[in-house]
């Protein structure tokens, strides 16, 4: 599937005759999206915000970092239910082609994910009657994220992007005797986002 998306960008007609002149990203920019994640069968299908800071470096190339805010909840018969925030960091490199009407991107970049989770009161009563665990959260992880996307008019996108993180539950134990345990978890937390944005001229 990844593979088609890739090959229908490729084969699209954007290609500007004269890249300079017709050279249509701001030399700073902010872009705001607002899409949603599906599952990935530990994190359910959630809604997503991501806010851009965008450099154009040298054309055809953007140098680009954001923050990500995402929400889902977790129904696992691995892991433990609740309500898991997350957060991301990602610096990434946009390769762009394109005119003042139809501009398409590809970017490949670093993410680093931290996030909370809040178990439900079940989930909690459970984990300390069977191990004595008095607390769970998630570790950070450091992973990369892929993004295609294609810009309308200039300021509107539409933009698909796939991120691999591996961060983990982090159980904290309170053992008979006064004993405290931590143990991780880890789990393959990766996403695949659909959203919409719009860009903002910071310098032109």
């Amino acid at each position: 599937m990844y593979g088609l998306l890739l090959a229908g960008w490729l084969c699209l007609p954007i290609a500007p005759l004269n890249p300079v002149v017709q050279d249509t990203l701001d030399n700073m920019a902010l872009h705001v999206t607002v899409g949603a994640n599906t599952s990935n069968g530990i994190v359910g299908t959630g809604p997503d915000v991501t806010l851009k800071y965008e450099i154009l470096a040298h054309h055809p190339i953007v140098l680009r970092g954001g923050f990500d805010g995402r929400f889902g909840e977790i129904r696992s018969l691995t892991y433990p239910d609740g309500e898991f925030y997350q957060g991301i960091l990602i610096l990434e490199t946009v390769y762009y082609r394109g005119t003042n009407r139809l501009t398409g991107y590809l970017g490949l970049g670093m993410a680093w994910g931290f996030g909370h989770f809040v178990p439900t009161a079940g989930t909690r009563e459970a984990l300390y009657r069977e191990d004595f665990t008095t607390d769970v959260d998630v570790a950070t992880d450091l992973g990369y994220r892929i993004t295609l996307g294609m810009r309308f008019r200039e300021r509107y996108s539409l933009e698909i992007a796939i991120t691999e993180l591996k961060p983990g539950f982090v159980y904290h134990r309170s053992l008979p005797g006064g004993l405290d345990q931590v143990y991780t978890d880890t789990f393959r937390n990766n996403s695949f986002r659909l959203s919409l944005g719009y860009v903002f001229t910071l310098l032109k």
